[in-house]
């Protein structure tokens, strides 16, 4: 089970540009809610609230998602009523539209295609796209994976002719000992 969820971790972390926090956030089922922000998108939220033009309840959300999953279930919900709520949704997806239309960091736009998939109702799931990045992870993934496998042959060989001098030095101290 827990390579399971390794593995998933793992495809987050590659395919989607997450962080192990962002990819951890759903591990063996449960719900936490939103991830946490990546690095990059924690800097771009914390210069937002800095600025100081965000409506109260819209500061108060973003505070919210930069806690850790932890935090948040700690804290609760943020209270805001169902009509700020509202508010507070179109004012996100207007200030994550724009940053998505600048030169953000990957992390940073994939964080925010998967935030605004779920504030649509949707499934925390990869962000839209044409392939290009899962094409790339995948790439990269197999590079990883060979690099990986060229590391285990060569520590299995060492191992192998460790433990070959080990029986010939074994061997020897045998065979002196007999004389």
């Amino acid at each position: 089970m827990h390579q399971l969820r390794n593995l998933a971790l793992l495809a987050g972390m590659l395919c989607f540009g997450l962080s192990p926090a962002m990819a951890a956030s759903h591990e063996e089922g449960e719900h936490h809610g939103p991830p946490p922000p990546p690095p990059e998108m924690v800097e771009i939220l914390e210069d937002l609230l800095e600025e100081g033009q965000l409506s109260e309840a819209t500061a108060n959300m973003i505070e919210h998602l930069l806690m850790t999953p932890e935090e948040r279930e700690e804290a609760g919900e943020p209270d805001i009523s169902d009509q700020e709520e509202e508010l507070v949704k179109e004012e996100i997806t207007a200030i994550f539209d724009a940053l998505l239309e600048d030169d953000i960091p990957e992390p940073a736009a994939n964080f925010i295609n998967i935030i605004q998939g779920h504030m649509d109702g949707g499934p925390m799931g990869p962000p839209p796209g044409d392939g290009d990045g899962a094409d790339a992870a995948h790439q990269a993934v197999d590079e990883e994976r060979d690099r990986a496998h060229q590391a285990a042959e060569a520590a299995a060989d060492a191992a192998h002719q460790a433990a070959d001098a080990a029986a010939d030095a074994a061997h020897q101290a045998i065979e002196a000992g007999n004389d």
